[in-house]
């Protein structure tokens, strides 16, 4: 008979306590000096603080504490944390797309339209 066992490491969000996957969330870990920092590849080392992954999300976790809470410890998370997860996202993102690019896998519309095709004619 098998024991059906949970699994232990359930990601939550800090601040609507719902579990989610890796993709559904941001993971955040707090540096040596003591600011909380965006985890977007799960490398850094530390106990991490998952947070939904929206900017609203975000936002409102840094304005009603949750980080310091999750860290166990008083912090004040810096005030731009949603956009600079936003801007890390973007460059990640067009990081991503440069390299599918240069290795053919990736079409954008300029390449891929031709002289004439899709011009109305007068």
């Amino acid at each position: 008979m098998k024991i059906g066992i949970e699994p232990v490491n359930d990601r939550m969000c800090i601040l609507t306590r719902a579990k989610g996957d890796k993709a559904d969330l941001i993971r955040f870990v707090l540096s040596p000096d003591g600011a909380v920092v965006p985890d977007l590849k799960h490398a850094l080392p530390g106990r991490g603080a998952w947070v939904s992954a929206e900017r609203k999300a975000v936002d409102e976790a840094a304005k009603k504490g949750a980080f310091a809470r999750a860290f166990k410890t008083k912090l004040a998370p810096p005030e731009d944390l949603g956009a600079s997860v936003d801007q890390l996202l973007l460059a990640d993102l067009t990081g991503m797309m440069n390299m599918a690019r240069k290795s053919g896998q990736f079409i954008d519309a300029i390449s891929w339209a031709r002289p004439g095709v899709g011009v109305a004619s007068s």
